[in-house]
């Protein structure tokens, strides 16, 4: 902290400081870091540009004579510089006897000897040349004496009585001490301006110090409360020497006493010219109650450069934390060379060559530390610390402290990930109080290397900086119209001005804007409308103390809340909670009378049903229902209205307290906090991890648009290291990039990077440690209840790290059903492109997986998927068999049905399955990847399926159309895969929606004679729409009152009455197997049809799992369906509430419930409002399907 001695430092740390600070802002060898930008406003000697052409840059430049010389044209040479023989002796510039030095502009003489060797007086102090005290040696060209000493430590018995100099002079109360006269009463050790105990701090400032009159500066066994780094009394200041009710550091209260002491009181109580701390030299802190200088002047306020730094006192000394303070050394004492760093200013050094003293408490030991100093004058948001920049060389840890010598007193530590290939770190102190800081550089590693340290100060946002920065008169939240928030970072108005700043009284009330207007919570507010009744005054909560004094008296009479509050008063606070957190607001405090009650509403001051909580305060002292306490678990960002009111009486005074505990941001909390079944990153809503809420704004967003934005060849979340999550704005990658996608075994588990390492729920995850609780995606659990559990079965799991389980609207191609890259299998597991039901490509890889490259790798003589019970799926990189052999290749009939094994029990998908047990709906043979007909041919491929939903893979005699070899259709495409028109190799026409009718591909769609099937013929004048007659009667939402002759184009698929309980689910989806099914009910005998609701099967048909309340909304209608709980439909927006079926009564006219188990559809439940038919024989349900 001292220019002088921080460039001696520079000099004598030559090898480990490449650039020292100078106080000027350039380092003085080599240049700081610039940002580019600020080039044009740079002085000619500090923008990177050789402005004369000379070849030199800047301070390498002659013509520059610091960093603020606007012009770099070179000063003419000197005769002695010039390389001119201009005397003509025949000897050039330094070669010459009369050059004394460079800067000589006169070869032709002597040079004039040294002051101490010119036989003169040049001090005119009566010692010349060597006898006088001035001249170290003959060469010495200063002959001016050194300053003198004070007479304690001059070296002298100035007082003749055979003691000399401090501290062996009784008479001197320290060196600096210019009397040695007289011994006087001798000082407590914490008033007598020495550092006792030699830990670098002294007197009041000491933790050992109670007080001046404490006889000893001795080190507590435990640090005294205005030492420990706590704001023990709640006031937003910190220990001492800031703190009111701290007299020194080592007192035990920091309660501020009734009146302001001395040192804090604002008046100069010893009329020494001087006020208060930290510029009167008698106050050691802001609690110090006596201004009175003490006996020996301290070291900031003696008018010496003690340090010999060239920097005199307090302040101008930066080793100075105020005028008493005992040494200009600062904390660090002679133990480091501290540099002072300037905020946004680049400082390069080298940590080789610094001391092995100290440690962080993350890592450092065994290293060589570099230290810096860095002063907080003002409030500020942050103070950024960081190496990271292209010429750092060393892994670094980075500790700040407030004491600079006392471990105790770090503030932060942070140690960059090692052997990462990078170096280069970064740590944030956040909030940081006023004072000196103390930024330490050390090896991370053990090794030293060079560094590019950069500290900048982030300003607080101008909202809350207390300036008026748009220069409006108005100053920061809430006053000024230009801030929304106290975290605006501009106040600059808006060009249209809000209704509480803009002279107009808006709601007609007599009152005018901010802050007469009750209505106004600041002059930014865009209405001025009375959010909990006319004329009622509501109070902003101040959220950055957590406690208020009121008095319920004053309030309105206008609330109450579930357990009182009527006909009596109440005092109303808006808390503006800006994060997630869990809340606890209480009354439960001495200052509040006794009948007092408490309650809390979210976003509605007004309304009983935006209560969260209701509690009166406890009568008996050993606690009671309420307590006086509302606690609100997972709270929102919102306002949240918080009542103090009062059960009976005129009211009375209280204090209301509010406790938060932060939560991650709604973005990073593994919770689904808008219940749309998707969790953080995974959620549209969520655009960064400091996303505070889920809630979705309007896209398309780059990283779920479908596109590589970036063209990384990444497409959008989780695969894209850009993308936070689906709502984020960019791909744009990282500078570092992310654990999960950097190519290294972070956690050193044997699994690297997303979507492999089940730590990483996408690749922009940062941390590859599994989180618990587990993943979704990696639980074991089926959590979204559709009868798959996890990674790579489930498709709403695009990795085993995948946070959330719940399927996306649109089914990834590898659960899709379809056949997208056209190689004749389907989905997972069957398509070799298909590593997980969750992946979004069917693509087969180049090459092919093991278990489908056609070769026995394992060489137990079956070949691939499905055979080899070692493959899990057609994309397993991996034939050998497991340990135990799996059901469906165990030899065993497992499941009793006398069947054994693949591919003879139907409950067997492949060999490597592990239950012969049929679960869930069963795939149609032209989609379940077997080879049902053993003609080597697998589903879509085989020419006896004519599409994914053909139940029969017997191949025709004669080869359809689709494999025949011929261009049927004309259109130059030949057959199956190349003709868009096969939907399968034994599709039987090359047109879409043709079918063979007489031996003749005709066009079923439209073809009045033969619509949707051949020989159908339309009546006349109805035409054939898509397939139907007059076309499919289709409709958005749900139909009441339904007659049966608008059904146009609807097959019936399954029927019975409401008390039936046979129907198997499996039998009905089959049967159901059309693009589109419908829902209806009514009483039997009745000619119109009181519910319908149709949709696109696959959707409909969408497993929403059991015991759950989960929707899944399509077509106008809220959809949910299971094989063992219930199936229906509701209007959207109106929720369920199952049980098994659905019992709510919010539009009870438009809900539809049938319930279901052990794969049975079984009776009733309800038809619209009519509920409980579960044996009801005259209600009959119908599924029908499209044809």
């Amino acid at each position: 902290m001292r220019a002088l001695r921080a460039a001696v430092a520079c000099l004598l740390a030559v090898g480990w400081l490449a650039g020292c600070d100078d106080g000027d802002k350039d380092p003085v060898t080599v240049g700081p870091v610039v940002d580019q930008g600020l080039v044009d406003i740079l002085a000619a000697c500090e923008d990177g540009r050789d402005n004369d052409g000379d070849g030199l840059v800047d301070l390498d430049d002659p013509g520059c004579s610091g960093a603020s010389d606007e012009d770099e044209t070179d000063p003419p040479l000197a005769a002695c510089a010039d390389g001119e023989d201009n005397d003509g002796d025949g000897a050039t510039d330094l070669a010459d006897p009369g050059c004394a030095d460079a800067t000589d502009d006169d070869e032709s003489d002597d040079p004039p000897p040294p002051q101490c060797d010119n036989g003169l007086d040049d001090d005119n102090d009566g010692a010349t040349d060597l006898a006088d005290p001035g001249c170290a040696n003959a060469r010495d060209n200063d002959e001016s004496d050194d300053p003198a000493q004070p007479a304690c430590a001059d070296g002298q018995d100035n007082d003749a009585d055979g003691f000399v100099d401090f501290p062996a002079d009784p008479g001197c109360g320290s060196e600096f001490d210019d009397d040695e006269g007289g011994d006087g009463p001798p000082l407590p050790q914490c008033a007598d301006g020495i550092d006792n105990d030699m830990d670098g701090r002294v007197d009041l400032a000491d933790p050992g110090c109670t007080s001046a009159a404490d006889p000893r500066e001795q080190t507590p066994e435990e640090r005294p409360v205005c030492s420990d780094g706590l704001d023990n009394d709640g006031d937003g200041i910190i220990d001492f020497p800031l703190e009111p009710g701290c007299s020194a550091a080592g007192d035990d209260d920091e309660e501020d006493p009734a009146r302001a002491p001395q040192c804090g009181n604002g008046a100069d109580d010893d009329g020494d010219g001087l006020t208060d701390y930290p510029i009167d030299p008698g106050c050691a802190g802001v609690g110090d109650g006596d201004e009175g200088d003490p006996p020996v002047q301290p070291a900031c306020s003696d008018g010496r450069d003690n340090d010999r730094d060239g920097l005199i006192d307090y302040p101008a000394d930066p080793g100075c934390a105020s005028a008493a303070d005992g040494t200009e050394l600062g904390s660090c004492g002679g133990t480091y060379d501290v540099v002072d760093l300037e905020s946004g200013r680049a400082f390069r050094g080298n940590t080789g060559g610094g001391p092995f003293e100290a440690d962080g408490t993350c890592g450092g030991r065994g290293s060589s530390e570099v230290v810096f100093g860095y002063r907080v004058d003002e409030p500020i948001e942050a103070l950024e610390i960081t190496t990271e920049h292209p010429d750092t060389a060393v892994e670094t840890v980075l500790y700040v402290r407030r004491d600079c010598l006392d471990r105790d007193t770090e503030v932060a530590c942070n140690r960059e990930p090692l052997d990462d290939g990078m170096a280069g770190n970064r740590l944030v102190v956040p909030n940081p109080a006023r004072g000196d800081y103390y930024i330490f550089v050390d090896g991370a590693t053990g090794a030293s290397g060079a560094f590019v340290l950069t500290i900048n100060a982030v300003p607080r946002p101008e909202c809350r900086n207390g300036r008026d920065d748009d220069g409006d008169g108005r100053v920061d939240y809430p006053a000024d119209p230009g801030c929304q928030e106290p975290d605006d970072t501009t106040e600059v108005d808006p060009a249209v001005l809000p209704q509480c700043a803009d002279d107009d009284d808006n709601d007609g009330d007599g009152l005018v804007d901010y802050p007469l207007d009750v209505g106004c919570f600041a002059a930014a507010d865009n209405d001025e409308v009375d959010v909990c009744g006319q004329g009622v005054q509501v109070l902003d909560f101040p959220v950055d103390i957590g406690t208020v004094l009121g008095d319920s008296s004053e309030g309105s009479n206008n609330l109450n809340g579930s357990c009182g509050g009527q006909a009596a008063p109440e005092r109303i606070y808006r808390y503006a909670l800006r994060h997630n957190a869990n809340l606890t607001f209480s009354i439960d405090h001495e200052e509040t009378i006794m009948n007092t009650l408490l309650y809390v509403r979210a976003g509605d001051c007004t309304q009983l049903q935006a209560e969260r909580g209701c509690a009166p305060l406890a009568v008996d002292p050993r606690g009671g229902p309420g307590g006086g306490r509302v606690e609100i678990d997972r709270a929102a960002p919102g306002d949240y209205y918080v009542i103090v009111d009062n059960a009976f009486g005129l009211g009375g005074p209280f204090r209301l307290s509010v406790e938060v505990e932060r939560l991650p941001a709604g973005c990073s909390d593994a919770f689904d906090n808008d219940g749309d079944g998707f969790v953080d990153g995974e959620d549209p809503g969520c655009e960064s991890p400091d996303d505070e809420n889920e809630v979705e704004e309007m896209g398309p967003f780059a990283c779920s648009n479908g596109l590589d934005d970036d063209g990384d060849g990444l497409i959008d979340y989780p695969t894209d290291p850009g993308c936070f999550g689906r709502g984020d704005q960019d791909e744009g990658d990282p500078m570092v990039q992310p654990a999960c996608s950097n190519g290294r075994d972070d956690d050193e588990d044997d699994l690297v990077d997303y979507p492999a390492d089940t730590g990483c729920s996408s690749a922009a995850d940062d941390d590859e440690v599994l989180p618990r609780p587990a993943p979704q995606c990696g639980n074991r659990i089926d959590d979204d209840m559709d009868g798959l559990a996890d990674y790579p079965l489930d498709p709403g799991c695009a990795a085993a790290g995948d946070l959330s389980e719940a399927d996306d609207d649109q089914a990834p191609a590898c659960a899709d059903q379809a056949d997208n890259d056209r190689d004749g299998l389907v989905d997972y597991p069957f398509d070799p492109g298909c590593e997980a039901a969750g992946d979004q490509s069917e693509t087969d890889p180049d090459p092919r997986p093991v278990c489908s490259n056609r070769v026995d790798d394992d060489g137990d003589g079956r070949v691939d998927f499905p055979r080899d019970p070692g493959c899990t799926s057609a994309a397993d990189g991996d034939e050998a068999d497991p340990a135990f052999q799996p059901q469906c290749a165990n030899g065993r009939d497992d499941d009793g049905n006398g069947r054994i094994d693949w591919p003879d029990d139907p409950g067997c998908r492949f060999a490597a399955d592990n239950t012969e047990l049929q679960q869930g709906p069963v795939l149609a043979r032209c989609a379940d990847g077997i080879d049902n007909d053993d003609d080597g041919v697998v589903d879509l491929a085989d020419v006896g399926c004519t599409d994914a939903r053909d139940n029969d893979e017997a191949d025709p005699v004669d080869p359809p159309f689709c494999a025949n070899g011929r261009d049927d259709d004309g259109d130059g495409s030949v057959d199956w895969p190349d003709d868009d028109g096969c939907a399968a190799r034994g599709d039987q026409c090359e047109q879409a929606g043709y079918g063979i009718c007489g031996g003749e591909c005709l066009d079923l769609q439209n073809d009045e004679a033969n619509c949707g099937v051949c020989g159908r013929a339309c009546a006349d004048g109805v035409e054939c729409i898509r397939g139907f007659c007059g076309g499919l009667f289709a409709f958005e939402g749900i139909r009441q009152n339904v007659p049966d002759a608008d059904l146009g184009g609807w097959e019936v698929c399954h029927r019975d009455l409401y008390a039936e309980s046979a129907a198997v689910i499996n039998n009905i989806l089959a049967a159901c197997d059309g693009e589109y099914v419908m829902y209806g009910c009514r009483q039997v005998g009745q000619p119109n049809w009181q519910l319908l609701a149709m949709g696109e099967r696959d959707t409909v048909f969408r497993n929403t799992g059991d015991q759950n309340n989960n929707l899944n909304d399509h077509n106008g209608v809220s959809w949910y369906f299971s094989q063992g709980y219930s199936i229906g439909f509701v209007a959207p927006g109106t929720g369920v509430s199952r049980n098994s079926c659905d019992t709510a009564n919010v539009q009870a006219e438009q809900r539809l419930c049938w319930h279901t188990g052990g794969g049975r559809l079984n009776g009733g439940y309800r038809c619209g409002a009519r509920t409980g038919l579960n044996g009801a024989r005259d209600w009959e349900r119908v599924i029908w399907t499209s044809r």
